[in-house]
């Protein structure tokens, strides 16, 4: 069983975008068709079904709620190898520093796949200074999964995908839902909070 380990959660989300790359890999299409998935996530106290509705007993008498902040391009070179953490801080910070929320999921999809990684996604947390006050956020990094077999949807239990236009970008959303519920249920600004004895989140089970 996941076991709270007294860290911040984000019960009431605001989720953004940045899209950060090349636009002949991150199309018009390819955003627009990400954003109105991001946004579809959204939900209130008392309508949040599915996955979402899931995480409301990792809140308390918290209800959950999903709200959809907007979306930035960043047309500069995204990372080619294993960025660091801070690296996809910073971006964020670039692009976000004058509007962060404490409540907020910045995340930040690049054009690429990085060369020697062995994961799909991975969700974190980062702090910028204003007025010489700290501001923690929560963001993910998402990079291009597109065609990376390790990620596909086809992993899915009962994936059919004649059924889908575009398997993906299936991938892609599964591996974007994965990290936002983690980041939920484990914000990692203060601490950390809901995970296993094998140090897995609720994406992973």
């Amino acid at each position: 069983n996941l076991v709270n380990h007294g860290g911040a959660t984000i019960p009431n989300v605001k989720i953004s975008s940045i899209f950060w790359g090349s636009s002949t890999k991150l199309t018009p299409s390819y955003i627009t068709t990400t954003n109105n998935f991001l946004s579809g996530l959204s939900c209130t106290s008392t309508s949040c079904s599915g996955l979402s509705g899931l995480v409301a007993q990792y809140f308390g008498a918290t209800k959950p709620t999903i709200t959809w902040g907007g979306t930035i391009t960043d047309t500069s070179a995204a990372p080619s190898s294993n960025p660091s953490t801070s690296s996809i801080a910073a971006e964020v910070d670039k692009k976000y520093s004058a509007t962060l929320d404490p409540n907020g999921l910045y995340f930040v999809f690049t054009d690429s796949y990085p060369t020697g990684a062995n994961y799909c996604a991975w969700h974190s947390a980062g702090s910028v200074t204003v007025n010489r006050v700290a501001k923690k956020f929560a963001f993910a990094y998402m990079p291009n999964v597109l065609n990376v077999a390790g990620c596909s949807a086809s992993y899915l239990p009962g994936y059919i995908s004649s059924n889908t236009p575009n398997i993906n970008l299936d991938s892609l959303f599964n591996v974007t839902t994965h990290e936002m519920y983690e980041a939920m249920t484990d914000a990692m600004t203060t601490g950390y909070a809901w995970y296993d004895a094998a140090g897995y989140e609720i994406g992973d089970k």
